[in-house]
């Protein structure tokens, strides 16, 4: 039985892909049939496109690890993270409006916010800080980091903790875990946001919420919203075709 992951393939009969990564010649440290960089709790790529953006981000932020927030501040680190991975300035004024937000906010306001249960390495996360001139809505441009790992239970699939890396005002640029439960020392998690270049499933830089799928309420024609994660409806979207497909013997191609 042949899986297609739109440029990926896999014999589920060998367990083997039949394809190499596309992107493969820009990272040569890395074997052309690794998905995600042997790495899939971390990182997700269905197009096999995007995870050497996130990567090129991720080691960007660890090149300038321990350089001094005096040289180097959060918004600026994180957006030559981006730029380093070839993707275009999210840290831009669009106009007057803009003149007076700050460079954590322009990112965030040039860039797709997700839901932080889809979140994986290569993101950007804001935090409210110990500031006393807090910004925008309760500190949530306060301050901004790149997930470099993220950590699932495995009973639950929940994120218990991540690893980022931001520009401290007091060490520089460092790389710390953020515990879903107990935290980090000095910032409360807000949001994370997408901006690498979007998927086969159509998500765009918009500034706006990743969408989630909408059923309508037969008695009052209403669109609700699924609260569930956006990652966790496309988990079951794909196992109930790899069932049919287990059932029915055919070609499962994933959408």
């Amino acid at each position: 039985m042949i899986c297609t992951f739109s440029l990926f393939a896999v014999n589920l009969a060998y367990g083997r892909w039949l394809n190499g990564d596309p992107l493969a010649h820009k990272m040569p440290s890395i074997s052309i049939y690794a998905y995600c960089a042997d790495n899939p709790i971390s990182f997700s790529d269905p197009t096999g496109m995007t995870l050497e953006e996130r990567t090129q981000a991720i080691a960007y932020m660890r090149s300038v690890l321990k350089t001094p927030h005096s040289v180097l501040d959060c918004s600026a680190a994180v957006g030559n993270a981006i730029t380093s991975a070839g993707v275009e300035d999210k840290k831009v004024a669009h106009g007057a409006e803009d003149r007076n937000k700050n460079g954590v906010e322009l990112i965030a306001e040039n860039t797709t916010q997700i839901d932080m249960e889809d979140l994986e390495a290569g993101n950007a996360v804001t935090f409210k800080s110990g500031r006393s001139d807090h910004k925008g809505d309760d500190g949530e441009f306060d301050h901004i980091g790149i997930v470099s790992s993220v950590d699932r239970d495995p009973e639950t699939n929940k994120i218990s903790n991540f690893m980022v890396i931001h520009s401290s005002s007091s060490q520089g640029i460092v790389e710390q875990k953020y515990d879903m439960k107990k935290g980090m020392p000095g910032f409360q998690l807000k949001n994370a946001y997408k901006w690498d270049t979007p998927d086969s499933q159509g998500n765009t830089n918009t500034g706006t919420s990743t969408s989630t799928s909408s059923s309508t309420n037969t008695n009052t024609g209403t669109q609700t919203q699924s609260k569930e994660p956006l990652a966790k409806q496309n988990m079951k979207v794909d196992l109930q075709n790899l069932r049919n497909t287990l059932l029915t013997g055919g070609t499962w191609t994933h959408p």
